[in-house]
């Protein structure tokens, strides 16, 4: 047996031939406290407790003792398909499910369903404090635990259904459509109304999007938008009308799902063939790219959920919803 300069451990045998041990960037964190195994959507941490939302409901670990728990909150959505779990800043828990609707937990535990007959699929908190929800048809903007506003008729949209919800640093909500490009949204004297709408014909490689990032450049947030859609990567880069659009034709993989910056600009991309570790400069430079690819050979077990949502700790530990 000898260790490597990386680290990693070599064991040599006659019977067995040659092993090495190496030390991996993934802990599992939901069988190895005996949860069955199941597809989670989405994870969130929730007063000092993991939740997961899964088809099948909301499995919960505490965050200190690191055992499963049970619950009102639990037994309430049992059976229940959940799709995403966010926890607000202040410290309460929105909910998105198929057939419960949207609901609001509070600190002290007290639930509030705000709507039951439509199918939730994200929740976004935004800079004024309102709440935004996206569904399979359009979108609620919510204040005091009230529906205050519907978008459903969306203008040249092929669909309304809403597949993620993001804000940018000038306060324009972006909704990501299933089939109808990126809308963005404004507030006009209290009343949110489409501005603008980016398709393929403004040069987006697809019209279904399943993520929209905010650009970081390891000091501040950029106005410019990076936009993962269902065959690629594009940069939206802001001018004086609106965006110009890039497809990052560098970037070798197009099945991707989420995109995470770092505050060293390390860009980390979740696909299905796993992480794409790379610098943001080297992603934005149009090159050939060198990166890294943290994958089942690095130990990861199971294969990222798609239009899940993830958590990320003040340490920047990434909680990854799999399979």
């Amino acid at each position: 047996m000898t260790q490597d300069y990386q680290g990693n451990l070599w064991f040599t045998s006659s019977r067995q031939g040659l092993l090495k041990l190496s030390e991996s960037p993934f802990t599992e964190i939901y069988t190895s406290q005996g949860l069955k195994e199941t597809v989670v959507n989405s994870i969130t941490v929730f007063n000092d407790t993991f939740y997961f939302a899964t088809d099948n409901g909301l499995t919960a670990i505490n965050k200190t003792t690191e055992k499963p728990i049970q619950n009102k909150l639990t037994e309430k959505l049992s059976n229940t398909r959940i799709r995403c779990v966010k926890t607000a800043s202040d410290g309460s828990l929105w909910i998105c499910t198929k057939t419960k609707g949207l609901i609001h937990v509070l600190k002290d535990e007290t639930i509030f369903t705000i709507e039951e007959d439509s199918e939730f699929r994200v929740v976004k908190e935004l800079s004024d404090g309102t709440i935004a929800a996206g569904t399979r048809n359009g979108i609620a903007f919510i204040n005091d635990n009230k529906i205050t506003q519907w978008i459903k008729n969306f203008e040249d949209y092929q669909s309304p259904v809403i597949l993620t919800l993001d804000e940018t640093p000038n306060k324009t909500v972006i909704a990501g459509t299933d089939g109808g490009g990126i809308a963005f949204i404004e507030n006009n004297e209290g009343k949110w109304k489409i501005k603008n709408l980016l398709t393929r014909k403004n040069g987006l490689s697809s019209n279904i999007i399943l993520r929209t990032v905010n650009d970081f450049d390891g000091q501040k947030f950029t106005e410019n938008i990076f936009a993962i859609t269902s065959n690629g990567l594009c940069y939206l880069e802001k001018n004086n009308s609106g965006y110009d659009t890039r497809i990052l034709s560098n970037f070798p993989y197009s099945n991707n799902y989420d995109l995470v910056i770092s505050k060293e600009n390390n860009v980390f991309i979740l696909s299905s063939a796993g992480i794409f570790q790379i610098t943001r400069d080297e992603l934005l430079s149009g090159k050939q790219l060198d990166f890294n690819t943290l994958n089942i050979k690095k130990g990861l077990k199971g294969a990222f959920t798609a239009n899940s949502w993830n958590y990320i700790d003040e340490e920047e530990n990434l909680y990854l919803s799999c399979d």
